[in-house]
């Protein structure tokens, strides 16, 4: 089992910013039979509205 996690915050209407965690416990995790493992991928991501 894996927990994945989004959060995001509006600071006004033209800023925001966003993180989120796929597997946040960073257990191995294979997709499919034969593939690969994969461990966590985290992202943050800022946002400027123009």
């Amino acid at each position: 089992m894996t927990v994945d996690l989004n959060l995001g915050y509006r600071f006004n209407d033209r800023y925001q910013v966003n993180l989120s965690a796929v597997n946040l416990f960073n257990q191995e995790l294979r997709e499919f039979t034969a593939a690969a493992p994969t461990r966590g991928i985290y992202t943050m991501e800022f946002r400027i509205n123009l």
